[in-house]
């Protein structure tokens, strides 16, 4: 059995670890345990953390959006290689709530609402399906993580996760997203560092300078504190 092999199937043991149709937003705080994720690529600039994960011998967990893995297998592929877990995160990053909301408004009489929720629901199962697929035909392997796009959760979210055998993740903290510099926005994140914490930045988009360099800071930061950094999968293994 490969190396590779080994990573794939150790990775996907861990994640099983956590229901299907569940929805996490941390792992056990028993634990000096804290698990980085990485939204929205593979991108432009997803190279450059693995490389700066590689410096610190760090593995993550990067929820891949299924319309960029076929632009750049060879990130995924090498993403897989050097140990990192992989979720989907849907085809397009399509706001299901939004999607919900607009179907709702197209339908008329008394079962209006319970026909736009099949309705959602039976598009994210295509969504989540083709995902699936993508990542399947680039790597070869099969992800049993989602993170929903916006972090959207309702039932029927949770039914179709189910259907997947995936479980859903969500974040104990994030905020890269939002104005300010990295020295604005880091003492949030590390303030987050706690037992079983789930952090999340993100990798994919056209400049993420901001969102590596405070990945970094954490890390130099969590491991001064005395923490281990694992992969969603083993983060929530743990007892």
């Amino acid at each position: 059995m490969n190396a590779l092999l080994i990573l794939l199937l150790g990775a996907a043991a861990c994640a099983l670890a956590a229901a299907p149709g569940q929805l996490v937003t941390q792992g056990p705080a028993t634990a000096k345990r804290i698990a980085l994720t990485f939204d929205d690529g593979p991108g432009p600039q997803t190279e450059k953390f693995l490389e700066m994960l590689a410096r610190h011998r760090v593995r993550a967990t990067f929820f891949l959006s299924g319309e960029l893995v076929a632009l750049k297998p060879e990130t995924v592929r090498r993403t897989l290689a050097r140990g990192h877990e992989i979720g989907s995160h849907t085809f397009n990053h399509t706001n299901y709530k939004a999607h919900q909301r607009d179907l709702l408004g197209a339908q008329k009489g008394p079962n209006a609402e319970a026909a736009a929720q099949a309705r959602a629901k039976s598009d994210l199962l295509k969504d989540l399906r083709a995902t699936h697929a993508a990542i399947e035909k680039c790597s070869g392997a099969k992800v049993n993580l989602c993170r929903m796009p916006h972090g959207i959760d309702r039932p029927w979210i949770r039914d179709a996760a189910r259907e997947m055998g995936y479980t859903l993740v969500n974040w104990t903290y994030g905020a890269d997203w939002n104005k300010g510099t990295a020295q604005e926005l880091l003492p949030g994140y590390l303030k987050a560092i706690r037992p079983g914490a789930i952090l999340l930045f993100h990798d994919g988009g056209k400049e993420r300078s901001k969102s590596l360099a405070m990945a970094e800071a954490v890390i130099q930061s969590a491991r001064q504190r005395g923490f281990e950094i694992v992969t969603v999968g083993e983060l929530l293994k743990a007892k």
